[in-house]
């Protein structure tokens, strides 16, 4: 049965890596703990409860079925995990779900945490590499296809740097020898995310010689810079860094883009105030913003009419 006190997982936020993760980049991920969720029992389910645990049911359904597919290590009391959910048991979340922040990453989490006959210590690099791999299979029920990052960032709880699918490593972030003010932020579209369509139509972008190139040329080394220069805290760079890679992904990453916040992420590479991008698939949910020109940027998305949620303010 289920502790009866189950931890609390955090949201995360992939800073770096979505989609040229797939391809080779390096990724850097953030607990968010704005948001999070557990799993929990109620003697009258609410709707909104029910909906949670009937998708646990179609996720322990998932892994019945798979079971002669998990990857070496892995085995869940998915017996226990079946009698849980007859009992009533639900996600107590508040992570919007299509955001981008791991809705589905606090779940495998605490679904691992709780039914994991040999759970695995986060505390070594091959460790996480290990977790990672159970994970990618765990979520890829929800995404159809998964790294296995996000339910990794929940689980960890702490900030992790990819280097390659062999070494992950958990890092100290912000730079605490940086003394350079800047600010990351989330805005909010206002609009959920569909990831699989998304992943699904960069696979098909992946086929093309052309934007291979542009992956392997601009996007991976430029995503790579960002992350190296933000890890060292050297500021000034990174926002330079940024500013480039919010150019590559409006003009490759255009369909990943909600319509009418074109003219938002353009404004930011005009006026050099701020750098949006992807927060995770795209399409809707948050986008992520990087400032070191707080006050302005902050009155402009509040002329706009736009919600923005903080993430991290070094200042």
């Amino acid at each position: 049965m289920m502790n009866s006190s189950p931890p609390r997982f955090n949201a995360k936020i992939l800073l770096f890596g979505e989609y040229t993760l797939m391809s080779g980049s390096q990724a850097l991920t953030l607990p968010f703990p704005h948001f999070g969720g557990k799993l929990w029992f109620d003697d009258s389910l609410s709707p909104e409860h029910e909906t949670s645990n009937s998708s646990l049911k179609g996720f322990c359904t998932y892994l019945e079925n798979h079971n002669n597919g998990f990857p070496e290590g892995l085995e869940l009391e998915i017996e226990q995990l079946n009698n849980d959910l007859d009992r009533g048991m639900y996600l107590d979340s508040d992570i919007p779900q299509g955001y981008g922040v791991g809705s589905s990453g606090v779940l495998v989490a605490a679904v691992y945490e709780a039914y994991s006959k040999k759970r695995l210590l986060p505390d070594t690099s091959p460790n996480l590499v290990v977790l990672k791999q159970h994970f990618s299979f765990m979520e890829s029920f929800f995404h159809g296809r998964s790294s296995g990052l996000d339910p990794l960032s929940c689980y960890v709880g702490r900030p992790l740097l990819v280097y390659s699918p062999e070494k992950i490593e958990i890092v100290d972030f912000p730079n605490p020898n940086s003394n350079q003010a800047f600010e990351i932020f989330l805005l909010d579209t206002g609009k959920t995310s569909k990831t699989e369509g998304l992943v699904n139509l960069f696979l098909e972008k992946s086929n093309d010689k052309a934007f291979k190139r542009i992956l392997k040329n601009d996007l991976i080394p430029q995503t790579d810079s960002c992350i190296e220069t933000l890890i060292e805290g050297a500021i000034p760079n990174f926002m330079k860094q940024i500013g480039e890679l919010s150019a590559l992904q409006i003009e490759h990453f255009k369909e990943m883009i909600p319509e009418d916040f074109i003219k938002v992420w353009k404004n930011g590479i005009d006026t050099g105030d701020y750098s949006l991008k992807l927060c995770g698939s795209g399409g809707g949910g948050f986008i992520l913003g990087f400032a070191n020109r707080s006050e302005r940027t902050v009155n402009y998305f509040e002329d706009a009419g736009l919600r923005i949620l903080s993430v991290l303010n070094s200042r």
